[in-house]
């Protein structure tokens, strides 16, 4: 499931790039201060929709419908390393592991897009830019928002499919801020 997922988005993201080369042919010098975090974002968000596809295909949003702490009071639930015989396996494999490392994850990718936002208050950008940067951060506190109550309501159809499709469109904000800060 994550290997089809990805492969698709990674597509996408590829033939978006293509299409805005087309689209905005002239495109300004690279944004040398915004590029670097640019490319880590995207690096992240990219495991990060990994880490989704592994929590739909093992139905680990099912658990631990708790947040911010997992369940019992815990940032990391016990069952993290009980259900499987090593820590590489729990957190690729069980149930608690992925929900645990895709939550973390959600942290990190929601840090990155804020901070690149803030960074680029500090430059000038053009208004494609900022608009980009602009919608990205919505986009992310739309998704952060849509995966906490995805898992607070026990992952109803509707909610689940609303966030998969959030992380879409965040791929697509960040994709088009990396292609606009880029050469």
């Amino acid at each position: 499931l994550s290997l089809h997922l990805i492969t698709a988005f990674i597509t996408f993201a590829c033939t978006l790039w293509v299409a805005l080369d087309l689209m905005f042919p002239g495109r300004k010098p690279a944004l040398k201060s915004l590029k670097p975090i640019m490319l880590w974002t995207m690096a992240v968000l990219l495991i990060q929709i990994v880490y989704g596809g592994f929590v739909a295909g093992l139905n680990a949003g099912l658990i631990h419908n708790h947040w911010p702490l997992m369940s019992d009071g815990q940032f990391i639930h016990d069952s993290v390393f009980l259900e499987r015989e090593t820590v590489a396996a729990a957190l690729t494999e069980g149930k608690s592991g992925v929900q645990f490392v895709h939550r973390m994850i959600a942290y990190v990718v929601a840090g990155m897009v804020v901070a690149a936002f803030a960074k680029s208050r500090k430059v000038e950008l053009d208004t494609l830019q900022r608009s980009g940067f602009n919608w990205m951060l919505g986009l992310v506190i739309l998704q952060f928002g849509l995966g906490v109550f995805t898992l607070l309501l026990g992952v109803p159809l509707w909610l689940g499919l609303a966030h998969q499709v959030g992380a879409f469109f965040l791929l697509t904000g960040v994709t088009f801020v990396l292609h606009r800060v880029s050469k």
